[in-house]
């Protein structure tokens, strides 16, 4: 079967970006550009075709608080600054598929000075058109998964998305303190027997702790290196 004509600004989510995405959130609330051919199933979908501007309408909705954005590529410096609005209340979590273009403004204004954590997949991620995968090295694109959160879900993340490389902005420092009894009452469980870590969350959870550390922030029961005592 020959593959579909190629549409950076159509090129629907494929079925592996999404079960990261459901794995970190459990269900989608909102898909604020969603498209007909697109797989995405959320409670709420916002369709320019039928008038519904995701960029113009609020994201604050009754019963929605998990938000999941594969923005037109041609268009993702509005929706990633429309996300970081819409999280900034801390009401809502969103998950954006943007294109890397490190060279622009927009992914250091809006991403890297706000995000709370990027995951880098390992090569080119192949979309959808209509069900179809595109195929031709033209086709697929370099992107990144991007985490708008005030409170952060930093150890469920890099498990969701273990098969990427993570970054952490610096301003995630900042976040992760808001979060830094649940963390150290994580870190103290870490080895007890009715708790199940991955061993990507175990080296997650060390991290945080030279991340701490760096700040001038103790952790009891570990070296200021991220080692149990």
């Amino acid at each position: 079967m020959e593959s579909e004509a190629f549409d950076k600004n159509r090129s629907c989510t494929p079925s592996p970006s999404l079960a990261m995405v459901d794995s970190y959130f459990g269900a989608i609330d909102l898909d604020p550009c969603w498209d007909p051919d697109c797989i995405v199933q959320a409670s709420h979908k916002f369709d320019i075709r039928q008038g519904q501007d995701g960029l113009r309408l609020s994201w604050k909705i009754p019963g929605v608080t998990r938000v999941f954005c594969n923005p037109p590529f041609n268009d993702w410096q509005r929706w990633a600054k429309k996300a970081r609005e819409e999280c900034e209340s801390g009401e809502l979590e969103c998950i954006q598929i943007l294109p890397i273009s490190l060279d622009v403004a927009a992914w250091h204004d809006e991403i890297f000075d706000h995000v709370a954590a990027i995951a880098f997949p390992r090569g080119r991620v192949r979309f959808l058109r209509r069900g179809v995968e595109m195929r031709s090295p033209n086709q697929d694109a370099r992107i990144a998964y991007v985490l708008h959160a005030k409170h952060p879900r930093l150890l469920d993340f890099a498990d969701s998305f273990a098969g990427c490389s993570i970054v952490y902005p610096a301003r995630s420092i900042v976040q992760i303190e808001t979060e830094r009894d649940d963390v150290i009452g994580l870190l103290r469980e870490i080895g007890a027997s009715n708790l199940h870590l991955t061993r990507k969350s175990l080296v997650h959870a060390i991290n945080l702790v030279n991340q701490f550390s760096k700040q001038g922030i103790s952790i009891p029961g570990f070296t200021s290196n991220g080692r149990p005592l």
